[in-house]
């Protein structure tokens, strides 16, 4: 996904005019982004533009590079589901059930949905939990504010990993060893405390769960800002693609945009011009080729979040009716027995 889920949970409780605002802002961001990349791709004669991907037929060539920035934003994707299910589901009230299709439905058509102004149906979510799984909305906003600490506490350690790896020089072979190490502690967790255990059991497991699930997400994003920037002719140690990691979520993190629309791009934007790989590319604050790898992952994301997006706002539309009647034939069974 693009992002927390928790971000954008949080930036979708503002005014409605607020988020228009907001909107607009994060289009005028968007743009300007865009304008600049583009200038420079006008002004530069060399591939790490925009206009070069066409023009010297790098898409083609580069392929392998494309086929992993369509890919990687469904693995970004699994990551948000697991670790909203994880966060949510011991609040689930006794009777009732989460199953990861739902979830990942909600999931799916929330990153969609987010990038317009009013989010319209998405408010949604806290509401979709009270009436479904019987969780109080203060319950939901509890697990919100948990959330963004654990986002806050793997975006931490994940800083750490990168600061590591530049001071003993790591190359790819280290990644590689951290990652496979990563997913034997996932695979360590049982999948029952991930997605369907009982209540006790994923309340036990939850945070370290979900810190490291979050982990396992930054670690996809540094992998697609390293094919963004290799696309772009550009070689990013894994030190330099982890701190992009990083600065992308933090600003996504920050409650003013959906999805960090326009802000996301300025921030990689800026963070490029200290990076040692790329802190030559441009004058000024911005490195023009940090806002154009942004900018392509963003194409590559929206590319994967409309048909995610509609599949997933499907499925919730024909499961709609369906949950209706179980939940009205309770409500009559507990009248009932009142009565």
């Amino acid at each position: 996904m693009n992002g927390p889920p928790e971000a954008a949970d949080a930036a979708r409780r503002r005014p409605a005019w607020a988020r228009w605002i907001a909107c607009a802002i994060g289009c005028v961001l968007l743009i300007g982004a865009l304008a600049v990349a583009l200038q420079h791709g006008a002004a530069a004669d060399s591939d790490g533009t925009i206009g070069s991907l066409w023009d010297r037929g790098i898409l083609r060539e580069r392929w392998w590079m494309v086929a992993g920035l369509l890919m990687l934003p469904l693995l970004n994707y699994a990551c948000s589901v697991t670790l909203v299910m994880v966060m949510t589901r011991p609040h689930v009230a006794p009777g009732r059930s989460l199953r990861l299709r739902e979830m990942a439905a909600l999931v799916g058509g929330a990153w969609l949905l987010n990038y317009l102004p009013l989010a319209p149906g998405l408010i949604g979510r806290a509401a979709y939990h009270a009436r479904v799984q019987g969780i109080p909305v203060t319950t939901t906003a509890k697990v919100l504010v948990q959330t963004m600490g654990v986002s806050a506490a793997a975006l931490a350690l994940v800083a750490m990993i990168a600061i590591v790896f530049a001071a003993v020089g790591a190359g790819a072979e280290h990644v590689i060893v951290a990652v496979l190490f990563a997913a034997m502690l996932l695979a360590t967790i049982p999948t029952r405390v991930l997605i369907g255990a009982g209540a006790s059991a994923s309340a036990k497991w939850r945070f370290p769960s979900a810190i490291l699930v979050r982990v396992c997400d930054i670690g996809v994003w540094a992998t697609r800002y390293a094919l963004a920037f290799g696309l772009l002719g550009v070689g990013l140690s894994p030190a330099e693609s982890l701190t992009f990691a990083v600065v992308s979520q933090v600003a996504v993190l920050v409650p003013l945009l959906g999805n960090g629309l326009g802000l996301r791009e300025w921030a990689v934007g800026v963070g490029a011009r200290i990076v040692p790989a790329t802190a030559d590319s441009g004058r000024g604050l911005v490195s023009p080729v940090g806002l154009a790898a942004d900018l392509i992952n963003r194409a590559a994301e929206v590319l994967v979040a409309i048909p995610v997006g509609l599949i997933s706002l499907a499925w919730l539309a024909r499961a709609g009716g369906r949950e209706k009647r179980p939940i009205a034939s309770r409500e009559s069974g507990r009248a009932d027995a009142n009565g």
